[in-house]
């Protein structure tokens, strides 16, 4: 999974919706490896305002624990910067979706001002993920929008319709 040539993404939300009165959302972006041996998932969620990092890496590791088979988890909780935030937690595991094939991950959680941001780096080769591969360092280069992250507000705004009628 070498690459030549960095590509820095910059994103902005390509999608829009109106959501009705105490929806909330979750947003997701998915990098994929050449050829697709491994990838990398980032994606944000609402939380209780109160949770910490701490708290938020505790309440996925339960999630993986019930409903990955064979979970194994790899070490201890490890401290790892997420996009920005700097309280976030690093977990390396395994598991097995069926007998003989085994799936190997890195998850990284963050918790701030009600949302969770959590990265996935997912191979089969558990090589890529204990070698410090590219998979860290797409990790690593992952960015919080901080100034969008800290006007997130659950309580709905009042709607301007001429916006969502242009």
């Amino acid at each position: 999974m070498c690459s030549a040539a960095v590509q820095k993404l910059r994103s902005g939300s390509t999608i829009s919706a109106v959501l009705p009165s105490g929806w909330e959302f979750k947003e997701s972006y998915t990098f994929l490896a050449p050829d697709r041996p491994a990838n990398v998932i980032f994606s944000t969620e609402p939380l209780p305002a109160d949770m910490d990092s701490r708290a938020y890496a505790f309440e996925q590791g339960v999630l993986l624990k019930s409903e990955f088979p064979g979970f194994e988890q790899r070490g201890p909780l490890e401290r790892f910067p997420l996009g920005g935030l700097t309280d976030g937690l690093l977990r390396i595991f395994s598991w097995s979706p069926r007998p003989g094939e085994e799936i190997h991950q890195i998850q990284v959680y963050a918790a701030r001002s009600g949302r969770g941001y959590i990265a996935t780096a997912t191979s089969r080769d558990m090589r890529e993920i204990a070698s410090g591969s590219e998979l860290f360092a797409a990790l690593r280069s992952l960015q919080v929008d901080m100034e969008a992250a800290a006007n997130f507000s659950p309580v709905p705004r009042d709607t301007d319709q001429s916006e969502i009628e242009r």
